[in-house]
């Protein structure tokens, strides 16, 4: 099953290959969908037009119609939208991410490229690094255990924290038979990160 960062790298590629502005919203279909979205409101028009009394039954004529559009498992749709007042607004445009987007990961990439486009990427990366580094930093209090983060929250946020970390503790306590050696099992901590303001909102979604 991708991850989050693997959807949104994918999205990322879409959005560079085909030339969707950033404004435009997306999500990420990962569900069997039929095409005609709206089949309730077609059928109401339809009774209206030709007037049937029996707008139900022409509803599910329609549904049965309608092509179900499946999703294999590792394949990503994403659906992008317009912004109000753009002359395409009430469209959808739909772009699929193959297993391969999704997989691809930066040293897989970078793999790809050839020797003039890994030095042009380096000065890149190497100009991204000194932006991030140069940004303002906000606190992300991380409630975390030995093997994962078990809870981002913000930096006004630290008793919320504290409360949620002693909430874990005495979950992870309860669920620990007597008479054991409990050192790894029990250790939590709470721990500010700093991190660059751009990527603040990304530790709460």
């Amino acid at each position: 099953m991708p991850t989050v960062f693997e959807e949104r790298e994918a999205e990322q590629q879409l959005r560079d290959e085909c030339g969707i502005p950033d404004d435009w919203a997306s999500k990420a279909i990962t569900i069997d969908m039929f095409f005609l979205s709206d089949h309730g409101r077609l059928a109401r028009d339809i009774t209206q037009a030709y007037g049937i009394d029996d707008s139900f039954e022409v509803s599910r004529m329609i549904r049965e119609a309608c092509t179900r559009l499946c999703m294999p498992e590792g394949l990503r749709m994403f659906e992008f939208k317009p912004p109000t007042g753009h002359e395409m607004e009430g469209y959808s445009f739909l772009l699929t991410a193959t297993k391969r987007d999704l997989e691809m990961g930066i040293p897989k990439y970078l793999a790809r490229l050839d020797t003039d486009q890994l030095y042009n990427a380096q000065s890149i990366v190497a100009d991204l690094i000194k932006r991030k580094t140069d940004e303002t930093k906000r606190v992300v209090w991380r409630v975390c255990d030995d093997f994962m983060c078990l809870g981002n929250f913000r930096e006004e946020e630290y008793l919320k924290a504290v409360d949620f970390m002693a909430e874990k503790a005495k979950e992870k306590h309860s669920e620990e038979p007597p008479g054991r050696l409990w050192h790894k099992e029990l250790q939590i901590e709470l721990k500010p990160q700093r991190v660059p303001e751009s990527e603040y909102e990304s530790f709460f979604e």
